[in-house]
This record gives structure tokens, C-alpha cells and sequence, in this order.
């Protein structure tokens, strides 16, 4: 039996103005020193980060990030499963709609996937985040309590006599904001709610994706913008504006797919697939994932599904 004496830090996370909350540990509060055995279980921080939804096909919402959940438990030796989600694939057009992913999880505790952004014949869908709406099915879809964020509406208006329509889609929700609603007349989609900094892995993560905008001839427009690693989203074609086709969320953090432009061939983009940290103060006691050291911690990092031995 091996004994270890290390220290717990009495709070898991602190404000950090301008980035959003800090994941793990902070040294600005009293510390008790604990001691423990690695048969008797170890305390651990984790962060687990399910994978984007998709971006809608056909002037769609943007996709939703993948569910953030983070904080501390006690293991037991022994193995553990860990799941990496993949993210939602996007719409195809009129075709298909665009899919909210799968959860990722360590052990019991489960974050759920991104919510699939709405088309011009498909609803939002409902995750960790929720989709964003779209012209034609505008209410967005909803989050999982205490881990995201819900989607931003759809929008809809008449254009000038003889030209197209205001279109927008509405930005997938992140982690940190809400995603924000397609406004008619405003020239870009609904932006992604933004997504949240972490310290260990010192990146953002799960981030909502921006919506598509059509706007009518000579109406200059923007693309919406999804959160930090969250896709772009898509913008048509007109005199003033060429097309732009909508990205991806970044593989690994979370974030949802951009939102297709208007047509019934343009497809949205796919979420980025999920995380899963986990770390603890002092030497390496487990096995599994990449193995680093930030600071004081020693972290594992799963970027795909493997186990986590103590």
C-alpha cells in the first residue's frame, strides 16, 4: 500500500476576467494537507468535454458545444472507462439534418454532446449546448442544466420588391454564453456563445458555432463568428458578397459547426470532438492518456477513448 501525502486546494475554480472561469485548482485559498493511500482512492480534478453539435444544411443554425462538466472525486484503484465523443456531422443540405454527438464521459460522470443546429427543414437540437434555429424552424434547441448554454433563434424577413430575404441563423450555445439570435436586417448570423478558458490545458473549449446569413443584392455582410475553436458560419452569395462556406469546430475542444449559407446543396460543418482531462497534485499514481506535468499537477490527457488506471 502505497501512502501519499499531498495537498487539496479547498476550490475548484476562481473568475478570470475576460477568459471565463478557471478549471482547477487555485492558490489563493487555505490548503489542508490529507493523507491517503492509492488503494483507498486518490482525489482527482477532472474536466470532461463532449464533442460539438453540427451546423445545419440550407441556411442553418449553428451547432451547439459539447457539455462542459468539471470538478473533483474520490477513485478507488482499479480501471476506469474514459470517452472521447466525436463531433456531430453537419447537415447536407435539404437532404439530412445535422447531427447533435454523442457524450463523453470518465467513469460515471457524463457530459452530453452538442446540440445539432436547425435547417431550413430541420429543428435545433438539444445537448450540452443546444443548436442554434434557422429561418424556417427558428426556436433553438436547449442545454443540459449546469453544463452549457442554449442556442440563439432563427430570423426571418422580406427582402426589397423582386430580391431575396433577410435569412439568419441562430449561433449554437457555448459553455460560457448563450448563443445569440439571428436579427433580421443585421448583416451576419447569429454569433456562437463563447466558450471557456482552461488553465491546464491552457486553450478554450467548448464553444458555440455561428449561424448562416443571406441577406438581399448590395446588403454588404459579415459571417457569423462561432466562440474560440467553435466553426464560422456560412454566408451566400450575392452582388456584394461571395460565397463562404462554414467551418468546423476544432478537433478536441469541443466546439460546435458552422451553420450552411442558403441553397439547397450547402451543407453545414461537423463539430470537434469531445475531451477529457484529468489531473492531481504530485507524482504520477495512474496510467493512461498523454501524461505531462503543468505546474504542480501531473495531468492526463485523453483525446480519444482509452482507460484511466490507478
Amino acid at each position: 500500500m502505497l501512502n501519499l501525502n499531498y495537498n487539496i486546494v479547498g476550490a475548484l475554480q476562481k473568475a478570470n476576467i475576460g477568459a471565463g472561469p478557471d478549471v482547477g485548482p487555485t492558490t489563493t485559498t487555505t490548503t489542508t494537507t490529507t493523507t491517503t493511500t492509492a488503494a483507498s482512492g486518490l482525489t482527482f480534478y477532472y474536466l470532461v468535454v463532449a464533442g460539438g453539435g453540427g451546423g445545419g444544411g440550407n441556411a442553418g443554425g449553428g451547432g451547439g458545444a459539447g457539455g462542459y462538466v468539471s470538478g473533483s472525486t474520490n477513485l478507488a484503484a482499479g480501471t476506469y472507462t474514459v470517452k472521447i465523443s466525436a463531433g456531430g456531422a453537419g447537415g447536407q443540405g435539404e437532404a439530412s439534418p445535422a447531427s447533435s454527438a454523442a457524450t463523453s464521459s470518465l467513469h460515471n460522470i457524463i457530459a452530453n454532446g452538442g446540440g445539432a443546429g436547425a435547417s431550413s427543414l430541420f429543428a435545433a437540437g438539444n445537448g450540452g449546448s443546444g443548436g442554434g434555429g434557422s429561418y424556417a424552424n427558428l426556436s433553438p434547441g436547449s442545454a443540459t442544466s449546469g453544463s452549457g448554454n442554449s442556442g440563439g433563434s432563427g430570423s426571418y424577413q422580406a427582402g426589397p420588391p423582386g430580391q431575396s430575404e433577410w435569412l439568419r441563423g441562430g449561433g449554437g450555445g457555448g459553455a460560457l454564453t448563450t448563443g445569440s439570435s439571428g436579427v433580421a436586417q443585421l448583416n451576419q448570423g447569429g454569433v456562437g456563445g463563447e466558450a471557456i478558458f482552461n488553465n491546464i490545458l491552457n486553450d478554450y473549449v467548448a464553444g458555440g458555432a455561428g449561424g448562416c446569413r443571406q441577406a438581399p443584392a448590395g446588403q454588404d455582410s459579415t459571417a457569423a463568428l462561432g466562440g474560440t475553436n467553435a466553426g464560422r458560419g456560412g454566408r451566400s452569395v450575392d452582388a456584394s458578397s461571395p460565397l463562404q462556406t462554414p467551418t468546423a469546430g476544432t478537433a478536441n475542444r469541443g466546439g460546435g459547426g458552422g451553420g450552411a449559407a442558403w441553397g439547397g446543396d450547402q451543407n453545414g460543418s461537423a463539430g470537434g470532438s469531445g475531451i477529457v482531462l484529468v489531473y492531481y497534485s504530485g507524482s504520477q499514481v495512474a496510467t493512461g492518456g498523454t501524461v505531462s506535468n503543468v505546474g504542480i499537477y501531473t495531468v492526463h490527457t485523453f483525446s480519444s477513448s482509452g482507460t484511466l488506471t490507478i
